[in-house]
């Protein structure tokens, strides 16, 4: 996949390094880590925790929990309802979570309402999540 990205944008990484931005020829390098379920980042100040979040079909998708000295922020990611989420929320500071709103999943034909109900979360649900963690 990273390959082709790079390849993608091979013409954009190209005139930003030879053109008048002048990019560093190591700022179109890409370095792959692959994630998994735990911890994957930690310094003195922050701990960063990658936690599995279902997302329809697709067999990986992750939220990740910062957790420093004094704060700790959940970014759900792109995801359906779960329950795990009260856990990995739990004492949080900040939930970042995206969501969408009731009144117009109501209006859209039963196979996107199935779609949505599947691969994201209602706002409804979402708050029930909140309140829980």
């Amino acid at each position: 996949m990273t390959e082709a990205l790079l390849e993608a944008y091979r013409e954009d990484i190209r005139v930003r390094i030879e053109g008048p931005e002048g990019l560093s020829a190591t700022g179109g390098m890409v370095e792959v880590t692959e994630v998994e379920v735990g911890v994957v980042y930690t310094n003195e100040q922050v701990q960063v925790e990658a936690f599995a979040v279902p997302h329809g079909v697709w067999e990986y998708a992750f939220g990740y929990r910062f957790t420093s000295k004094d704060r700790t922020i959940v970014i759900s990611g792109d995801t359906g309802p779960f329950d795990g989420l009260v856990e990995v929320a739990r004492g949080a500071d900040v939930l970042v979570h995206e969501a969408y709103a009731t009144r117009d999943f109501l209006r859209r034909s039963d196979e996107t309402q199935r779609y949505h109900g599947t691969f994201h979360t209602s706002a409804t649900k979402l708050g029930e999540l909140a309140i829980s963690a």
